[in-house]
């Protein structure tokens, strides 16, 4: 009897929602390859018992070059955005580590950066409010949700330690981080082709992994980090856009992630055999990331 009623009740549901969706006929579906270029800085940094910054490795990369998509689907006012990106190593860039005793810096190495990859992905959430007045503003609330994945591989340094010149070997570093962002997007419509667009948001959570090997012959370690940040990190954006016809439109664009220290817990082999959870010491993370781009959006429907 219940799967006779199913069976009744099904194909009216069926038949109700797909209705439903023909007759919706505000809605649109985009595909936006981009390219661009990024200059970014992270930030791993070790505290001592006492809470003093003992070291710290700046992991720069000037710059990598990205690619990727994005895919918008809207209906009405909400819009749905997945994007994928990659990045690869493009210029010259290094790793710098430093170390302090005491408050006193004692150790400084610079180690070039032999391979990069950078994968970023994200899904965003958003509705936009047209004023009532200004029919050319548009102002949208956004929820987006990001994952990234950073892979490190710096090769053997040099540098000072102690007032000798030495040579040290290299380190490997795999960062997952992912972030919850949320803030508001204004755009503005000049005319029938142009448009301008600024966007900040904010993180109310961030979480980042963070594990990296220290080479060597005689005492090789592995160090892992985890931090979790509360409205620590933060975005700003602009862009300016033409549509070429109908369906085509070319954009460019700008973007500034930066933020505050994040502090956590420290796990290494160091001194003992297994990885161990160091009780007395924390880590930190930070990062600052500035791209640049063009991209290009078709409209399918």
């Amino acid at each position: 009897m219940k799967n006779l009623i199913k069976k009744h009740l099904a194909l009216p549901l069926i038949f109700l929602i797909t209705t439903s969706l023909f007759a919706i006929n505000n809605y649109s579906f985009s595909i936006t390859p981009h390219a661009g270029v990024t200059f970014s800085q992270v930030d791993e940094i070790l505290y001592d018992s006492n809470g003093e910054q003992c070291s710290l490795l700046e992991w720069e990369q000037k710059p990598v070059v990205d690619t990727g998509f994005s895919l918008d689907f809207q209906l009405n006012r909400f819009l749905i955005s997945t994007d994928f990106e990659a990045s690869f190593l493009a210029g010259d860039s290094k790793m710098t580590d430093t170390d302090w005793s005491n408050g006193k810096k004692y150790s400084v190495t610079v180690h070039p950066l032999e391979a990069s990859k950078n994968f970023d992905t994200s899904i965003m959430f958003a509705y936009k409010i047209n004023s009532q007045k200004c029919q050319w503003l548009t102002l949208q609330p956004e929820l987006q949700l990001e994952y990234k994945y950073i892979d490190f591989d710096a090769g053997n340094g040099k540098g000072v330690r102690y007032d000798r010149n030495i040579k040290v070997y290299g380190v490997d570093l795999t960062r997952h981080s992912f972030f919850v962002f949320t803030g508001f997007k204004g755009i503005a419509e000049l005319g029938n082709r142009f448009n301008i667009a600024a966007e900040f948001l904010f993180a109310p959570y961030t979480y980042q992994y963070e594990k990296d090997f220290h080479e060597g012959v005689k005492n090789p370690f592995t160090s892992i980090e985890i931090q979790k940040g509360y409205f620590s990190k933060f975005r700003t954006g602009l862009s300016a856009g033409i549509k070429l016809n109908e369906k085509l439109a070319v954009n460019l664009f700008s973007q500034v992630l930066f933020g505050t220290k994040d502090k956590g817990d420290f796990y290494s082999n160091y001194y003992t055999e297994k990885i161990t959870k160091f009780e007395d010491q924390q880590s930190g993370t930070n990062i600052f990331a500035f791209k640049c781009g063009i991209s290009t959006s078709y409209l399918f429907f």
